[in-house]
């Protein structure tokens, strides 16, 4: 499947593209391999509006709630 992705740098810079990859896990393994941590990532062949994100059970929640 192809992906399209938003990963952060150890730096904290956020960084987005795209990645051939069996599933969501193989695409974290590549891009931890690149220094990069896995934010969200949309696979390009599923329906508009699916896909994966790690900030999902995070989402409608305020910004001191997020504070852990």
């Amino acid at each position: 499947m192809r992906f399209s992705y938003t990963a952060k740098s150890q730096q904290g810079v956020t960084e987005t593209g795209n990645f051939e990859a069996k599933d969501e896990r193989e695409l974290a393994d590549a891009l931890r391999q690149e220094g990069l941590f896995l934010i969200s990532a949309r696979s390009n062949d599923l329906v508009r509006g699916k896909g994966f994100s790690l900030l999902a059970p995070f989402q409608g929640v305020g910004s001191s709630d997020k504070l852990f």
